[in-house]
């Protein structure tokens, strides 16, 4: 609420009235904590933006390296160009209609599957060489059931990237051939 007042941001931060903040007052960096305030963030073109238990925020039009949500809910980032999302604990959240600049955004729930399943068969084979058999069942089921749901979540994206399911419509772009397009455009003649 201060920046509110020394930035002289538009808007109250209510439903019908949000705060909106443009890129002429962002330094290169941002951290918002805001938990109750409704924000619009158009037009911005920064490095890092983090949302820290942050709720009712749309950011659209703008240009971000990196975007890292933690402990959000009801956020909405679209017609963005950017590097990385990063998602941790959140939900409500939708990515679309973004030109997204990353080779493997990995869904926090498909990395601790992957962990569980590898440390459980690490397990079982160790308690294979020692010989408790005891262990061996439980860990040999952990690692099916770790697999398994693997399987699913491999199975239910339509990319080839362990995206979460809140991305929906976003083009995803190498930085090694668009540079390379972009140099021939630019200098090929």
């Amino acid at each position: 609420m201060e920046n509110i007042e020394k930035i002289e941001w538009k808007g109250s931060g209510i439903q019908d009235n949000p705060i909106i903040v443009e890129d002429e007052t962002l330094p290169y960096n941002v951290i918002f904590k805001t938990e109750d305030l409704y924000i619009h963030l158009k037009d911005i073109d920064i490095g890092m933006l983090i949302l820290d238990k942050c709720q009712n925020i749309i950011i659209e039009d703008s240009i971000i390296s990196l975007v890292k949500l933690k402990l959000c809910k009801n956020i909405v980032i679209k017609n963005n160009l950017i590097r990385v999302v990063k998602l941790s604990f959140s939900k409500n959240i939708t990515i679309e209609k973004n030109r997204i600049y990353s080779i493997f955004n990995i869904r926090l729930f498909t990395i601790i599957v992957l962990i569980i399943s590898l440390v459980s068969g690490l397990l079982a084979i160790f308690s294979y060489i020692i010989e408790l058999y005891l262990l061996q069942n439980s860990l040999a089921a952990l690692l099916i059931t770790g697999l398994i749901i693997l399987i699913i979540e491999l199975l239910g994206k339509k990319s080839k990237r362990f995206l979460p399911k809140n991305f929906k419509n976003n083009e995803f772009l190498k930085f090694k051939e668009d540079l390379n397009h972009a140099l021939d455009e630019n200098f090929g003649e």
